[in-house]
């Protein structure tokens, strides 16, 4: 009986240390709207009213371009695996990956210049905290990964 009773005290234990964490993990998260590069950049560097108008122009710029490489990458995919039944060329087939190569290619550049414009909205401090938050930063925009 004694040793009963210690395990279902050791399980009850385990039960609200388990909820507790839960509780504190749940209730300290930030609310999904303030997740993100923009927000947790805006905090991070302490932006500006100015400064947050700003980088609001270039987001907005940059998620336009964006969609739009976004849309010829999948068409480009698309004709790409279209190919699978269709032909046998390997060169039109190669043809079909440099352009999404290209297309992938160009959608970098612009996120690199991106975050290089909105560097240079900073001050000097700003700037060196953007150094070392920039890849936590990049690491929020990268799409999720599949669930099996």
């Amino acid at each position: 009986m004694n040793n009963t009773r210690f395990l279902q005290i050791c399980i009850v234990v385990l039960l609200l240390i388990n909820s507790v964490t839960i509780g504190i993990i749940w209730f300290h998260r930030p609310p999904a709207h303030e997740r993100g590069p923009f927000n947790f950049l805006t905090r991070e560097l302490k932006l500006t009213e100015t400064q947050q108008e700003q980088y609001k122009q270039l987001r907005d710029e940059h998620h336009q371009s964006m969609l739009e490489y976004e849309k010829k990458i999948a068409e480009s995919r698309s004709n790409f695996f279209h190919q699978l039944s269709v032909t046998k060329d390997s060169l039109l087939v190669n043809s079909l990956t440099d352009s999404i190569a290209m297309y992938q290619k160009q959608a970098d550049l612009l996120t690199f210049y991106h975050f290089q414009k909105v560097r240079e909205i900073c001050n000097a401090e700003q700037q060196k905290k953007f150094d070392e938050v920039i890849q936590e930063a990049l690491q929020m925009m990268r799409p999720a990964p599949p669930k099996r």
